[in-house]
């Protein structure tokens, strides 16, 4: 019995130097996370901008959203938005734990040349890759969402590869992210295609990583940030998003390569070059000759029956309703070649009714008689008994009255 209780004080002085080295441990541990955790985002907008006052601060998935002069209806609705975009990059590039959104009514308090911009330039985004910070604007509602994506798809790109990302890739990430959650991907990959339109061969190659993205960008959120994406919509739908977390320059070249004939190929082009010119330039050709033809034959046509007007008149013979003693007039040779060209006859005069002669007097001379003040020209013509004055009388029946 002695030697438990000999040994007992010997066990108790080592459970508690072991408890007392495990307490030490977990100390050192507790003191250490907030010193790294500094490292990685600091302590957010409110260290940031000691003199702002953020009324409102909502957590969205890992990322800290804090507002100031806004309502909470309008903040929730952006924690909303936030929550959904970390979900997708931290998926698909790299992890957003520990970034800050500091959202502002209108101008954001940081001087613009600071920045190396103009001072009369309103500054309405940043995205500070390296301190995991996003300042937005909430000056125009409707740019503020597109504004959220593009700077937490910076700061993931920049945590991905710890610095700046390649470019011009980066930039063309942004703008897919952009069209992909607005649903408007196919219109960047229509404007690829038409640019394939008529080319003789595939685009030239680019270098996807001929860069590298600043630390820190500014944008204007009404005229959107990023490229046309529909290059790494491609790589996205044939290597996954593991290009994304880890870019690699041979990799994309390859894709680039891949990327570039498949729009070639899909865009109709022709190798060497479209021949459908050709074709085009027959067919316009034909139309000019066709019409020169017409305008020939046409006029061989009208000097042909004004010649076999001229014949019959030279001749004596009657050409349709016309006597050829009239059509020795020159005018009137010419009023009968428009109504033959025109296949159609001239009209009498509507004041002038034709009717047949009447009888002379006994001895068949009624010269010597008065006109009765109804008979104009000779037997045959009878001019109505309306008023008419001036020349129109003595109008010869055979024309218009327009002319």
């Amino acid at each position: 019995m002695a030697i438990p209780s000999a040994a007992c004080p010997s066990s108790v002085g080592s459970t508690m130097r072991r408890l007392a080295m495990t307490a030490l441990a977990a100390a050192t541990l507790l003191l250490a996370l907030p010193t790294a955790q500094a490292q990685v985002s600091g302590d957010g907008c409110a260290a940031a901008f000691p003199e702002t006052g953020f009324g409102i601060t909502r957590m969205a998935g890992p990322v800290e959203v804090a507002a100031s002069g806004l309502s909470l209806p309008v903040v929730e609705r952006f924690v909303t938005s936030v929550t959904e975009f970390a979900a997708i990059l931290e998926e698909e590039i790299a992890p957003l734990d520990g970034v800050g959104v500091c959202l502002f009514a209108d101008q954001l308090p940081i001087v613009p040349p600071d920045l190396g911009i103009d001072s009369n330039i309103p500054l309405r985004a940043v995205a500070f890759g390296a301190e995991d910070l996003l300042l937005v604007s909430a000056w125009s509602i409707g740019t503020v969402d597109g504004a959220l994506l593009e700077g937490l798809v910076h700061i993931a790109q920049w945590r991905a590869v710890g610095g700046g990302y390649p470019e011009p890739l980066a930039t063309d990430m942004i703008g897919w992210y952009v069209a992909r959650v607005s649903n408007t991907t196919e219109i960047a990959h229509a404007v690829m295609l038409r640019a394939n339109v008529g080319l003789r061969e595939p685009m030239p190659a680019n270098d996807w990583a001929a860069g590298a993205a600043p630390d820190t960008i500014t944008w204007n959120p009404e005229f959107q940030y990023g490229g046309l994406g529909d290059f790494t919509g491609y790589v996205f739908a044939e290597a996954g998003s593991g290009v994304f977390a880890d870019p690699d320059p041979a990799e994309l070249a390859r894709l680039d390569g891949e990327w570039r004939n498949a729009l070639f190929d899909e865009s109709g082009a022709v190798p060497g070059g479209s021949k459908g010119w050709i074709i085009g330039l027959a067919i316009a050709a034909a139309i000019v000759l066709a019409g020169v033809a017409i305008a020939l034959y046409t006029g061989w046509v009208r000097r042909k029956i004004l010649e076999e007007v001229r014949e019959a008149a030279r001749e004596g013979r009657t050409l349709g309703a016309v006597s050829l003693d009239e059509a020795e007039a020159p005018d009137v040779q010419a009023t009968v070649g428009r109504s033959l060209s025109t296949g159609r006859r001239r009209r009498r005069d509507s004041r002038v009714r034709r009717r047949p002669a009447r009888p002379t007097g006994t001895g068949g001379d009624d010269r010597d008689r008065a006109p009765s003040g109804r008979e104009v020209g000779d037997g045959g013509d009878d001019v109505s008994s309306g008023g008419h004055t001036g020349d129109d009388l003595f109008r010869h029946p055979g024309f218009d009255a327009d002319d």
